[in-house]
């Protein structure tokens, strides 16, 4: 599960070291098997989030009136939208 977001969770050096030490924690035998749980779940709740921020961004075209553009590339979509999100004549568009 971890391997899938790997390319995401190396942009975001802080995330990773919290995630590693919950992860160490977890693995950690001195802890009861409620304190894992609750562990598992926190990494569950912050993986969770970064999914469906990614499949925000694959769902999305991004329509570009001043250079006669669409964008469908989930990682150009991303840039176009952080960039400059009130730019004249771009806009975002859902797929379905």
């Amino acid at each position: 599960m971890i391997k899938s977001y790997s390319n995401i969770l190396v942009k975001n050096c802080s995330f990773v070291s919290m995630l590693r030490s919950h992860i160490y924690l977890a693995n950690n035998d001195v802890l009861k098997k409620q304190k894992q749980l609750v562990l598992l779940l926190e990494i569950h709740a912050m993986l969770f989030k970064i999914e469906q921020v990614e499949l925000f961004y694959q769902n999305i075209e991004v329509i570009d009136l001043n250079k006669r553009k669409i964008i469908q590339k989930p990682h150009l979509v991303k840039r176009v939208l952080k960039d400059n999100p009130e730019k004249p004549f771009v806009f975002a568009y859902h797929k379905n």
